[in-house]
């Protein structure tokens, strides 16, 4: 990013005062682009100086702007889309798109489809007519193959299509998540069903056993009223509690260990490890278009393969950090642990540069944490299991 800064800097002075001669002497259809240093072939124009150069003469945008840039090219060097992240100007940001998309990039070092960032700063006066500011789409360079997306419209149906998947995957991983729960519902069932066919039936007392009870009570009360005491054979044994005193337990008892270790969950580790999140969850808000500080407390629920299936968002630092997060939570991947399933709590505080001008340390270290776990303020995430850890 400050290597993409300074490459601007260098040439903006004389860059807008010599583009008649730089639209004379430059064919872009017949050079390709660096997608490292931004420089064309030819060793003499830049990306940055061909956008300024294009604006000024194709369009009819006028004031001054920063746009952050995302193109994405593929392996044989064709623009298949690009998006203004930033930017107040929707003239520029429009034209820019229409601009990049005729660039053909150098393929040596694209293997699969590859995003490059860069941040343009156009500044053209403004001449005071009815239209200045007025977005009109420029052509592709004669020439120039047309790609399948092509213009804003296509940049736009490409962002909604993703959307849609992210929805459809979020469906499918409920559908699935209430399916388990079904299944498991129903082996508790059967077990229950089980256990009551071993339990032996409770002993009932038959009418004969009443009737012979009753009629022996009779005949001793008549019995005892004619003087009969014999009834030895009839009485019921009722003996006393003796006591045989204290006795030693058993020495296996004595050396009985009390305090045993019982299980322990430890946290859950992110498939790739913690380096490897930190890069997903920056890129994916980067790419939403979140800039500068972003911080959250959310709650996850994992399955025992590791997958998101649940989560809920307590606290975040912007709307739209919250707007965004669903779909970055969902598409986390966590190590297989258990065979339960377990909630846990995740904070992560994080400064996307979307500016070029570094990290922020004063924002990133005064921003309080939302859950307080004793680790070192200006760590980026902290995740702890929520309660006794599974669930």
């Amino acid at each position: 990013m400050k290597l993409h800064s300074l490459i601007f800097f260098g040439f903006f002075a004389s860059g807008v005062a010599s583009s008649s001669v730089f639209a004379q002497q430059f064919d872009v259809t017949k050079v390709q682009a660096d997608p490292t240093t931004f420089i064309f072939d030819d060793g003499k124009h830049t990306v940055q100086q061909y956008i300024y150069e294009q604006l000024e003469t194709k369009s009819k945008c006028c004031g001054n702007d920063a746009i952050y840039l995302e193109v994405k090219i593929d392996p044989s060097g064709t623009v298949l889309t690009a998006k203004s992240l930033t930017g107040k100007n929707d003239c520029y940001k429009s034209s820019v798109v229409d601009i990049v998309r005729g660039i053909k990039w150098n393929p040596a070092s694209i293997k699969t489809t590859k995003a490059v960032y860069f941040e343009l700063k156009p500044l053209i006066a403004c001449k005071g007519n009815p239209d200045d500011n007025t977005y009109t789409p420029i052509p592709l360079p004669s020439g120039t193959v047309p790609t399948a997306q092509n213009d804003n419209t296509a940049n736009n149906q490409a962002i909604k299509e993703a959307e849609d998947r992210a929805r459809i995957e979020a469906e499918k991983m409920r559908i699935a998540a209430e399916q388990r729960a079904r299944e498991e519902q129903r082996a508790r069932e059967e077990a229950a069903k089980k256990n009551e066919k071993k339990t032996p039936p409770p002993t009932t007392t038959t009418p004969t056993t009443t009737t012979t009870t009753s009629n022996t009570t009779k005949n001793t009360q008549a019995n005892n009223k004619k003087g009969n005491t014999n009834t030895d054979s009839l009485a019921l044994p009722n003996p006393k509690y003796v006591s045989t005193g204290d006795k030693k337990p058993d020495e296996s008892h004595i050396k009985t260990t009390l305090n045993t270790s019982g299980p322990r969950f430890d946290n859950p580790q992110y498939s790739g490890g913690e380096q490897a999140m930190m890069i997903y969850v920056k890129s994916s808000l980067r790419k939403a278009g979140i800039c500068g500080l972003a911080q959250t407390l959310t709650e996850l629920t994992l399955d025992a393969s590791g997958a998101v299936v649940n989560y809920r968002i307590f606290r975040a630092n912007t709307d739209e950090v919250r707007t965004v997060l669903p779909g970055v939570v969902q598409g986390m991947k966590f190590t297989p642990s258990t065979r339960f399933k377990r909630s846990f709590l995740l904070e992560f505080k994080t400064d996307i540069d979307c500016t070029g001008k570094g990290f922020d340390t004063d924002a990133f270290n005064n921003a309080p944490r939302y859950f307080n776990t004793g680790q070192a303020e200006n760590s980026q995430y902290n995740y702890t299991p929520e309660g006794s850890g599974d669930h």
